[in-house]
């Protein structure tokens, strides 16, 4: 990968994660989440980095750990969505 690529990736990955956070904001205050969605999934995603911390510099994640982690995370959202 040339260094341009790379950067143009980076501004790509920078800008829907900008994207995102502006339609979280979006559908907060428009009503489409509940007030306390942001904070929860705050809450989860230092949960998320204290179980990924633990692991070390470990490449290889545990399935069954990463199938408990993305049902936690799916339960969640559908419980803030209000759609």
């Amino acid at each position: 990968m040339t260094s341009g690529a790379y950067y143009r990736q980076v501004k790509q990955c920078r800008d829907k994660a900008i994207a995102v956070l502006y339609s979280a904001i979006l559908l907060q205050s428009s009503g489409a989440l509940q007030p306390e969605a942001l904070s929860a999934m705050a809450r989860l995603a230092d949960q998320l980095g204290v179980i990924f911390a633990s692991e070390g510099s470990s490449d290889v994640f545990d399935q069954a750990r990463m199938e408990d982690v993305m049902s936690v995370m799916d339960t969640l959202v559908k419980r803030v969505c209000k759609l």
